[in-house]
């Protein structure tokens, strides 16, 4: 009751927070929602009384009556859609509810009036019919108008008192309508009392809907801020890992060079400890790429027939080195099945979820890789370990981006904790997904299923032919690159392949070379350059300027998803900085290999 009364009471002086506001405003909005179908009853049933009593009644009367209840419901109508077009905008949503209050008025007038038009008392039916259309009216209203309980009031106060006073009036003094009439009178303060009901209920719901829609904003709010906390700490990454690997580049081909040299045994020993130090270094830059390449869905799987046990056995090939340095044991227990998948992602997971095992189980530990067919559809590759075990509630933690554990001091040989992160992704990416359980002091097992497939036709074994290096004497290079250390390191190091190469430091400088120079064999571009420009539209312009298409390989020293999504799909051969010499110039001598293949087949 005290929410009615205080929307009674102080309808016209409203005093209330922001809260109350809103629940109001959400009242008056689900009245005027509601509207066309409350008008359209009205309607219907103002057309069925009048051809109920048509012949009972004063024509010119019925339809004096009749157009005036639909002007009403027509200006109605108008009103509705001003409200819902937000027309008179001006208008306090209170102004609107007396709007609202005054058109239920003059709609509750009109049946109000009704009954001294219409109603008779022979024979029998047509009474009955007229109270109970009244009395139905009102019924009808009460879901409809209790949303503000002044509207509903306004119309059935004179739409049912009348008729009340109307049945108690002299006329029917002798045919005991007294008694309907208070009974009348009765419906209509039962009917008020549920409104108020309605309206508390109604108003209940409207607080509740509001409080879900804060809740849900704040924690949209939330979201965008921790999206854009993340995208920040993106960029971060990225940019920070760009401006490390550059210098790195150019030192792992300065080493490079620098081992080549006449030095001696001292030097030498020198020169190895600082190279593996970098090749470490380099090692986890190339973690964090491998993480940004599946972020940016540049790694497609292509999967294929092959024989899961020979892959597996040629892991363990592999990683034997490492079993024997911890005294540890390496059990292949995998069945000659063949499965279909992609057999560069699969050794792939193997080798992570193998290297995590050697690193966790202590020295005279084990390692056992098995497989088990299921149902003729799957095969299930296991990885079992002696290890210390996970916490059960760090069995989900570990496949997070740089959770690591026993490594509170972070020692940068035990990695960057991204092993297992890669493995869930990639299974992934496969349609499979990983599993794991443990015991603690008694060890771990990773698991995943992988589709059953079949012994290939010789027709679909593709071999692989590798290129004989080809001669890279007196090849031009062009040399793009905004990093004056790593352009004279490239061109050290393509001067002691026997190559010629000219450096640019942008678009424009290397258009200047070319038109100096007016050839060039290969272009090996960074893929960000200065002023906003890319490798690509440096190839392009050199491109235009030779008009012809010169072989070219991009470097790129990006991780941010958008940025090797870009370089991944120009077609260029693509290299991730840093890039170990040897890897170069393999790739070289494939690029230029290709393009004299391709030329002599086109002559």
């Amino acid at each position: 009751m005290a929410v009615a009364k205080n929307t009674i009471g102080n309808f016209f002086s409203r005093s209330v927070n922001d809260e109350e506001t809103a629940v109001f405003q959400s009242r008056i909005e689900l009245l005027f929602q509601q509207m066309p179908s409350v008008l359209g009853a009205s309607i219907m049933v103002a057309l069925t009384v009048s051809y109920i009593f048509y012949d009972t009644s004063n024509h010119l009367y019925s339809a004096i009556w009749l157009g005036a209840n639909f002007l009403l419901a027509s200006f109605r109508f108008y009103l509705t859609h001003l409200f819902k077009k937000q027309k008179f905008s001006h208008l306090s949503v209170s102004s609107w509810a007396r709007i609202l209050i005054l058109m239920s008025f003059l709609a509750g007038c009109l049946w109000g009036i009704s009954p001294y038009i219409f109603f008779i008392t022979e024979p029998i039916i047509y009474p009955v019919s007229f109270i109970v259309i009244i009395c139905g009216m009102s019924s009808a209203a009460l879901p409809s108008l209790s949303a503000h309980v002044p509207v509903y009031f306004a119309f059935t106060t004179p739409n049912l008192l009348s008729l009340a006073f109307f049945l108690n009036s002299d006329n029917f003094a002798d045919q005991n309508y007294s008694l309907v009439s208070l009974l009348i009178f009765i419906f209509y303060i039962s009917s008020s009392l549920f409104s108020i009901n309605i309206l508390k209920t109604t108003t209940h719901a409207i607080r509740l809907k509001i409080k879900n829609d804060q809740l849900i904003k704040q924690l949209q709010l939330q979201k965008e801020r921790a999206e854009d906390a993340n995208t920040a700490k993106s960029r971060f990454l990225a940019a920070a890992s760009h401006d490390l690997r550059q210098p790195l580049q150019a030192m792992l081909l300065f080493i490079d060079n620098l081992s080549t040299s006449n030095v001696n045994e001292q030097q030498q020993k020198s020169i190895n400890n600082i190279l593996h130090s970098s090749n470490a270094l380099k090692d986890l830059f190339d973690e964090l790429l491998n993480i940004s390449k599946l972020d940016a869905g540049v790694v497609k799987s292509k999967p294929e027939n092959f024989e899961i046990k020979q892959l597996i056995e040629e892991i363990c090939q592999d990683q034997e080195s490492l079993t024997q340095e911890k005294n540890q044991e390496l059990h292949c227990k995998v069945q000659p099945n063949f499965v279909y998948s992609d057999p560069f992602l699969i050794k792939r997971v193997i080798q992570n979820i193998i290297c995590n095992a050697i690193q966790y189980t202590p020295k005279r530990g084990s390692i056992t890789i098995s497989s088990t067919q299921k149902n003729n559809q799957e095969v299930t590759i296991s990885i079992k370990d002696s290890g210390p075990g996970i916490p059960a509630d760090e069995l989900d933690d570990i496949f997070d981006e740089f959770h690591q554990l026993h490594n509170p001091e972070r020692d940068r040989s035990k990695g960057l904790g991204l092993g297992l992160a890669i493995v869930k992704r990639l299974l992934s990416l496969l349609g499979s997904e990983i599993h794991v359980q443990s015991e603690m002091n008694k060890g771990s097992c990773f698991s995943f299923n992988l589709q059953l497939g079949h012994c290939p036709a010789p027709s679909q074994k593709i071999s692989h032919q590798n290129l004989s290096p080809h001669d890279l004497q007196n090849k031009v290079v062009l040399i793009i690159d905004d990093e004056k250390d790593i352009r004279l390191a490239l061109q050290d190091t393509l001067k002691r392949w026997g190559c010629h190469s000219f450096v640019a430091d942008g678009i424009e400088t290397a258009k200047s070379v070319i038109a100096q120079h007016k050839h060039c064999d290969l272009i090996l571009s960074d893929f960000r350059l200065r002023d906003k420009t890319t490798g690509i539209q440096a190839i392009t312009a050199i491109n235009l300027m030779l008009k012809k298409n010169i072989p070219a390989i991009l470097i790129t020293g990006d991780t941010a998803p958008e940025r090797i999504r870009e370089a991944d799909s120009s077609g260029y051969p693509l290299l991730h900085k840093p890039v170990k010499p040897a890897q170069l110039r393999l790739l070289i001598t494939q690029v230029i290999s290709r393009d004299l293949a391709d030329t002599n087949t086109s002559n």
